[in-house]
């Protein structure tokens, strides 16, 4: 889902309707939803580096000589 587009769309919504607070409550939603999958996202992304840096330490320790 692209929450940068859906935030837009619902901005120019509220441009236009102003006193529309379904879509007020809406876009905090969604705002806190984006902020959720970036949290998400960049700790998938730290625990993938940290699996990838103890595999290798384990393969060194092993005695296996490892090239990047």
């Amino acid at each position: 889902m692209d929450y940068a587009q859906k935030l837009d769309r619902m901005d120019k919504h509220l441009e236009e309707h102003p006193h529309d607070y379904q879509t007020v409550i809406a876009r905090l939603k969604t705002q806190s939803d984006m902020i959720d999958h970036e949290m998400r996202k960049s700790r998938c992304k730290r625990l993938k580096r940290l699996a990838e840096i103890r595999r290798k330490r384990k393969e060194r320790k092993n005695g296996e000589e490892f090239i990047e």
